[in-house]
């Protein structure tokens, strides 16, 4: 009966924590991170995501993606896995190795 009790407690004290949101400005340079969002605009090789509390450029290079077969459009739910950059002169933004859409468009 004891265990179940101390099961049962660690297993709500598991699921009520709330999830930890992901900060992008708080990591170091080159640290990886994968974090969702909503695509609020895009250039030819990056485009702004809404993270919830607040908004980061994601950079890709050409050979990231195939600019033809997908393209990103404001609205766009992604995932974004990449790495930090943090240069000294410049903003913080995410150097996107990979980023996938969760729902096709209809």
């Amino acid at each position: 009966m004891k265990n179940t009790r101390i099961l049962t407690f660690a297993s709500f004290t598991l699921f009520a924590l709330p999830a930890v949101a992901v900060n992008p400005y708080a990591m170091e340079d080159d640290s990886w991170i994968s974090i969702n969002g909503e695509v609020t605009s895009v250039t030819a090789d990056a485009f702004e995501l809404d993270y919830g509390d607040g908004q980061i450029t994601v950079e890709m290079d050409d050979g990231d993606r195939d600019a033809d077969g997908y393209k990103l459009m404001m609205g766009d739910e992604v995932r974004v896995s990449g790495m930090i950059d943090d240069d000294f002169y410049d903003l913080t933004t995410i150097d996107c190795l990979l980023y996938t859409s969760p729902s096709p468009r209809d």
